[in-house]
């Protein structure tokens, strides 16, 4: 994964992150539009990936 819409869509794309995250939809575009996603979500989105996204990649992506 390199960017924050890799990410969303390992998770089963927009709508599917926005549930696991309990957010909205449009939250989850405007992640994709920001290319950052909030550290708060980052637990969850490392357990649902199995660790696919890591936190030191979610750091690197957001950070860019």
């Amino acid at each position: 994964m390199e960017n924050t819409k890799e990410v969303v869509a390992s998770l089963g794309g927009r709508n599917a992150a926005a549930r696991l995250c309990k957010i909205s939809g449009d939250a989850v575009k405007k992640w994709e539009q920001a290319g950052a996603i909030p550290s708060k979500h980052w637990r969850t989105i490392v357990k649902e990936t199995n660790g696919e996204a890591s936190f030191d990649l979610l750091a690197e992506i957001s950070a860019k």
